[in-house]
């Protein structure tokens, strides 16, 4: 290919218009994809503390679990009132996770979260339909006998 008769001046002109065109387009390019580096980034990180939010809360199921069994397999009320302590603290603990992890949800993922949070009593607020009714929640009936069988040991008192 032969470049038409054109003076040096203007043949370098032309390269470097050319070079500072492909200059631009590359750091469009660059900017594009750190963009979407930095959005792919963020997605990954809500992903992965998802993750961890739900191994904490199995985690911690399984040490409600762990604790309600202690209570109906304890001899006396002395020591299922230990496991139903324990019971209490890590009902409230799986509160707090939720809570926390509340604050990071995304917005695509909210109604999945609304469904499995509503299920949850969180610390600090309000309970919900069908949350925290005592009867259906381990920490609730822990709850609920222990302010039964105080009456019973005041009336004993007497």
């Amino acid at each position: 290919m032969k470049l038409p008769n054109l003076s040096i001046a203007a043949k370098l002109y032309l390269i470097f218009a050319l070079l500072a065109t492909v200059t631009v387009a590359l750091a469009t390019v660059a900017a594009l994809n750190a963009r979407r580096h930095a959005a792919l980034t963020d997605e990954f990180r809500s992903a992965f503390e998802g993750a961890m939010n739900v191994e904490l809360v199995n985690g911690l199921i399984y040490a409600v679990v762990m604790e309600s069994r202690g209570i109906y397999m304890s001899p006396d009320i002395a020591t299922a009132k230990v496991y139903g302590d324990g019971l209490l603290v890590f009902n409230d603990r799986i509160g707090e996770v939720v809570k926390d992890w509340q604050r990071a949800v995304r917005s695509d993922d909210e109604a999945l979260f609304g469904a499995f949070s509503h299920r949850i009593p969180i610390p600090g607020i309000p309970a919900r339909a069908g949350a925290a009714r005592g009867g259906g929640q381990p920490g609730g009936r822990a709850r609920m006998g222990r302010q039964r069988r105080q009456p019973q040991r005041a009336q004993g008192a007497q």
